[in-house]
C-alpha cells in the first residue's frame, strides 16, 4: 500500500485550480494516457513503475499497472478498489469523499469533482503551470502541474518529510473511454477483502 499512501498526495490536485487551465481541464469528460511514475524517498530509495491512467468523469477512474508484479486502483464515487498481484489481494474500501484528509476522499473529491479542491487549496496558475498549497495541513507542502498546450505533461508532489512523487504523462487523450476498459478479471486464489 506504500503507492497507495504517496498517491494519494499526487492526486490531490489534478483538476483543482482555477483559471484557463482548470477549466478546461475540469471540464473533460474523458481522459487517459500512459504514465511514469516516479517516487523518491528523502534520504532512502527511489523507484519507477510504467502504467496507464483512464477516467470517465464522474464516475470511475483506473490506474492500471500492468508490469510484473500486476497491481490497479479502481476508484468510484463510493468505492476504492486495489489490486496487488505481489500480496495476491483485492482490498475493496469505502471512500469518504467528505473528509479532505482522508486520502480515499481526496482522491475521488479530485478525480471524480474536480471542483472540490478548491476549497482545500490556495492556487496559483501561470501559463502553464499550476501550484497548489494546502489551506491547512495535509502532509504534504504542494503539488505541483504542468501543461503544454493545455495538455498535462506532469505531477509533481512533496510532502512534509521530503518524499516526492513525479508522475509524467504522455499519449494523452480526452475521447471517451470503453466501459470494458475497467473491468478488470480477479485472478483464481485471490483474496478478497472488503471493510
Amino acid at each position: 500500500m506504500r503507492f497507495f499512501a504517496v498517491f494519494s498526495f499526487v492526486i490531490l490536485a489534478i483538476p483543482a485550480f482555477c483559471g484557463e487551465l482548470f477549466d478546461n481541464f475540469s471540464s473533460l469528460a474523458s481522459f487517459s494516457a500512459d504514465f511514469v511514475q516516479t517516487n523518491h524517498y528523502a534520504g532512502v530509495d527511489e523507484f519507477s513503475r510504467k502504467g496507464k491512467v483512464y477516467i470517465n468523469r464522474p464516475k470511475i477512474a483506473l490506474w492500471d499497472y500492468p508490469d510484473a508484479p500486476t497491481e490497479y486502483y479502481i476508484l468510484e464515487p463510493n468505492l476504492i478498489s486495489h489490486y496487488s498481484e505481489e500480496l495476491e489481494q483485492l482490498a475493496k474500501l469505502k471512500a469518504n469523499t467528505e473528509r479532505s484528509d482522508d486520502p480515499s476522499g481526496i482522491i475521488l473529491g479530485i478525480f471524480l469533482d474536480a471542483s472540490s479542491a478548491r476549497e482545500r487549496f490556495m492556487i496559483e496558475e501561470s501559463a502553464n503551470k499550476i501550484i497548489l498549497t494546502p489551506k491547512r495541513d495535509m502532509g504534504i507542502e504542494n503539488v505541483i502541474l504542468r501543461f503544454k498546450g493545455g495538455e498535462i505533461l506532469s505531477v509533481f508532489s512533496e510532502d512534509s518529510n521530503g518524499n516526492t512523487v513525479l508522475i509524467e504523462f504522455s499519449k494523452v487523450s480526452t475521447r471517451p473511454v470503453p466501459a470494458d476498459r475497467f473491468k478488470k478479471e480477479i485472478p483464481k486464489g485471490t483474496s478478497v477483502y472488503e471493510q
